[in-house]
């Protein structure tokens, strides 16, 4: 378990992914719960910023997708 808690995930696999892509797959994937999109709504609300970011050439950081998530107040289902 401590293992699968402290290691990396190996995003190299992705390559000629979109950066956007793959940095929001990290946000997705990231371990602590808090960091991650709490609903699928916020994550829909985001599409269009990783769409833009694509089509601009522009990189989107792992950080920056977590501070977003982590931003938006906590739901539970």
């Amino acid at each position: 378990m401590s293992q699968h808690q402290h290691a990396p995930l190996p995003l190299e696999k992705l390559e000629g992914v979109p950066q956007p892509v793959v940095s929001l797959i990290a946000a997705l994937l990231e371990k602590d719960p808090q960091k991650r999109f709490q609903t699928p709504a916020e994550l829909l609300k985001f599409i269009p910023t990783m769409a833009s970011a694509i089509d601009e050439g522009q990189n989107l950081t792992r950080q920056n997708l977590a501070q977003r998530a982590v931003s938006r107040p906590h739901r539970f289902s």
